[in-house]
């Protein structure tokens, strides 16, 4: 359970925590292989736990330094506001680190991990490179993968938002939001629900998040 970095030609790769130690031996030699995992590790396998189990009218980034702050795992934020939850809470058996994607999506955002251990919350965008592959230059040799499997000619979200005296019926029985796109040549509808209670402005974001994400996904690239 000790805490190790990955460095690469003096510069700092990953931190992280180690997770299983292999000491091996024979006649002639002996030694040890370590198998280290990165900081989300506590996270990744334990459940989701908060104070009375749920959080009130809260931004995502306040329920993520709630959900990650009992691992020591500090938060860096570097998305704009989304709109703020009005209840969080945990599902049965659901991983700290699930829930925190679960909510994630839903705001339109992601989250990773830094090379120090931090947990850093960015915005989905297209925006542009910030260096060129040049062939020949930087790039010496190249390969991917282009899969249509990932491709879909529409997404919907469709969702639930808590109602209350002054807004009811289908306003919040029935919140959705669409997206058309013009990537699949074929017929390839996908609907998706959400993971919680949304209103208009998260269906939408919750839409262009699986769109990016799904559009990000249908390359690979090994480059050398």
């Amino acid at each position: 359970d000790d805490q190790c970095t990955l460095t690469y030609d003096g510069l700092l790769v990953a931190t992280g925590i180690v997770d299983s130690v292999q000491p091996a031996f024979d006649a002639e030699t002996h030694g040890a292989q370590v198998a280290c995992r990165s900081m989300t590790r506590n996270p990744i396998d334990s459940s989701a736990e908060l104070p009375d189990q749920e959080a009130r009218n809260v931004s995502f980034e306040d329920l993520t330094n709630k959900l990650l702050a009992p691992y020591g795992i500090p938060v860096k934020n570097e998305a704009a506001a989304g709109p703020m939850i009005d209840v969080a809470r945990p599902l049965v058996g659901e991983k700290t680190q699930q829930m925190v994607e679960r909510y994630a999506r839903s705001q339109g955002v992601l989250v990773h991990e830094d090379e120090t251990g931090k947990a850093r919350i960015r915005q989905i965008g297209n925006a542009a490179p910030v260096a060129a592959l040049v062939e020949g230059v930087n790039l010496y040799r190249g390969r991917s993968t282009i899969k249509a499997n990932k491709k879909h000619s529409s997404i919907e979200t469709h969702g639930q938002e808590p109602g209350n005296d002054n807004k009811f019926g289908d306003p919040v029985a029935q919140v959705e939001a669409k997206t058309q796109l013009n990537d699949a040549k074929w017929h390839r509808p996908l609907h998706v629900y959400a993971e919680s209670a949304i209103n208009k402005d998260l269906a939408k974001m919750r839409t262009d998040w699986e769109a990016a994400i799904r559009g990000g996904e249908a390359i690979d690239a090994n480059i050398t």
